[in-house]
């Protein structure tokens, strides 16, 4: 069903809720497949130019390996993101699958519940961690980047991850029809 009939047949405050869940889901679908696609690329190119600059022309590159550790780094946290969004993370769901599916729903919903309160507990620990290195002032030793930053990563993956549990969740189990449209195999999101 297209999904301008499908907002069209919705009650007036479940057009506002869609709207404003759709277009969040949107923007941040957007950004994190972009985010981790530019860092894959660049983690790539830098490793190509790295084995370039060793193997062909003997010199050294003193930044390439820190430079690719740090991209691939930013492109998995983020990734998590997308797999939280697209139902892709790793779960045992035989039990829950041979549940009548009253007490199946009630079990999925706790999971699921599990899982965005463990993200949030992470994302309070991330962000303390973070602060911490600021305070300690370490920078990396070949390209002399903040550690704070580079561990601000991990805090903005994890806090993304949440964000779209608690997204997740508000469309699985608290609307009474869900405005997010579920992730097809092969889609992009």
């Amino acid at each position: 069903m297209d999904q301008n009939i499908q907002n069209r047949n919705l009650e007036p405050t479940t057009k506002v809720q869609y709207s404003a869940l759709q277009r969040c889901d949107n923007i941040l679908s957007a950004a994190e497949s972009w985010i981790t696609v530019i860092c894959f690329a660049l983690m790539c190119l830098i490793v190509i130019i790295g084995i370039i600059m060793r193997f062909i022309l003997k010199t050294p590159n003193p930044y390439g390996e820190e430079a690719s550790r740090y991209l691939m780094v930013c492109g998995i946290f983020i990734g998590v993101s997308i797999g939280v969004r697209q139902r892709a993370h790793l779960g045992v769901t035989v039990i829950v699958d041979l549940l009548p599916k009253k007490l199946s729903r009630i079990v999925s919903m706790l999971a699921s519940l599990i899982s965005l309160v463990a993200y949030i507990i992470l994302s309070v620990l991330a962000l303390q961690f973070t602060k911490n290195m600021y305070g300690f002032g370490q920078t990396s030793p070949a390209m002399d980047l903040p550690m704070y930053a580079i561990y601000a990563i991990l805090f903005i993956g994890i806090m993304l991850s949440s964000i779209r549990s608690a997204m997740m969740f508000w469309n699985d189990y608290l609307t009474k029809k869900p405005l997010l449209n579920k992730v097809e195999e092969g889609s992009s999101w």
